[in-house]
């Protein structure tokens, strides 16, 4: 048997026919992308002022974020105002509503943790520390928050802490044990 060339070049000149009838149909069934809008856009010099002043320019980072142990909510730090004014509180989200709700006040986060007497170092690497830290008890019901010197644990039902440890040395990674004792 034998071929002709004649057959060879008809099977490309269809198959390339398909290729470009299928290609010129796929484009035409897609919509046409929507005109861009221009908004107007205020330019604002960006200077060193503006580069170190509040509000950041990235943005309010979202400390603390924990998954209770019923992987239900999200626990996390908020804080309102700026500097010295600043007041941070501890907050719950329900993953599948969306909704929060205050857990720690401003006030009662204060209580929990004395005060640090001495000026915490920055500490750089693997090495640093927030400057106060919680882990959650497997059940749920309490919470063991660190500070730079001490350690409190606080009942999430009773809403009333009490102090684990306190002293001048820095305490390294607690941790609560399985059993939540």
């Amino acid at each position: 048997m034998r071929r002709s060339a004649g057959n060879g070049v008809l099977v490309r000149a269809i198959l390339f026919a398909v290729c470009t009838i299928t290609s010129l149909t796929c484009q035409a069934q897609q919509p046409a992308a929507p005109a861009p809008t221009t908004a107007p856009v205020s330019h604002k010099p960006l200077t060193v002022d503006r580069i170190y002043t509040e509000p950041s320019l990235s943005g309010q980072l979202t400390r603390g974020i924990a998954w209770t142990p019923d992987s239900k909510q999200l626990s996390y730090f908020e804080t309102k105002g700026a500097g010295k004014e600043a007041k941070t509180e501890l907050w719950v989200m329900d993953v599948a509503t969306g909704q929060r709700r205050v857990l720690l006040s401003a006030d009662k986060l204060e209580s929990v943790l004395s005060p640090d007497s001495e000026k915490a170092t920055q500490a750089t690497g693997l090495g640093r520390h927030a400057s106060a830290e919680y882990q959650w008890a497997p059940g749920g019901g309490a919470l063991l928050f660190q500070g730079a010197t001490s350690l409190a644990w606080f009942d999430v039902k009773t809403q009333v802490s009490r102090p684990l440890v306190s002293g001048k040395d820095s305490i390294a990674d607690p941790k609560i044990s399985p059993d939540g004792r």
